[in-house]
């Protein structure tokens, strides 16, 4: 699996994914392909994350199969307007997925969350194949695959959401703060080359005009 933009992952998601503050969306293969979220998103967010779920979907073959892991989201996070728009975002999809028959598996975490998917099936009248569990082994073995399969498409990106902690994170704080400022002011901030700024944007699928469109999305 490779890191791309999201510009990229719209031309060719086939083993690829996009990573984003407070979320991932991943492309297998075309029999497969899911998202992760790492905290609560906000409705931007949520815009952003459906929109390329909808290129996972228009590549996905026969069969599909979908995993979202929300382990790392606390219902503390999730507020009523994520679920009401969760709700309007997935609806207008949902007589396709029960046509094609997609197997939609949703890695939960213990405690109140698990309760809110379910919630969220109920609402959103969800009648494609469905399951939601703590156990990403039988989470596999329902969807037919194996869960060290899974794992590995789920580790590289999870650990590379952790590194965006370190200089990305950095960058992004910077940009939040002064949405307009330079390549060579953030690099000077950082005390590193604008190269290595470039460079580690590269290494997680990300670009510097990318990154400054996130920071003033957040502010609208």
């Amino acid at each position: 699996m490779r890191a791309a933009t999201p510009e990229e992952f719209r031309a060719d998601p086939l083993g690829r994914y996009v990573l984003e503050r407070r979320f991932a969306v991943w492309l297998r293969d075309r029999s497969i392909g899911g998202v992760l979220v790492f905290d609560g998103v906000s409705p931007g967010e949520l815009e952003r994350l459906f929109a390329l779920q909808e290129v996972v979907f228009d590549h996905l073959g026969p069969s599909p199969k979908s995993l979202w892991d929300v382990t790392s989201v606390s219902s503390r996070t999730v507020t009523a307007e994520t679920i009401r728009r969760t709700v309007e975002l997935a609806k207008p999809r949902l007589d396709w997925l029960a046509a094609v028959g997609l197997r939609h598996a949703i890695w939960v975490p213990e405690g109140p969350l698990g309760a809110l998917v379910v919630g969220f099936r109920v609402i959103a009248g969800v009648s494609h194949p469905w399951l939601e569990s703590r156990e990403l082994a039988t989470l596999a073995s329902w969807l037919g695959e194996t869960e060290a399969a899974l794992a590995d498409v789920i580790t590289p990106i999870k650990r590379a959401h952790g590194e965006l902690h370190g200089t990305i994170a950095a960058i992004r704080e910077h940009l939040a703060r002064e949405p307009a400022a330079t390549l060579d002011a953030i690099a000077l901030a950082l005390g590193c080359s604008r190269r290595s700024v470039q460079r580690r944007l590269a290494e997680h699928g990300s670009t510097f005009r990318h990154e400054q469109r996130l920071a003033r999305r957040g502010r609208d």
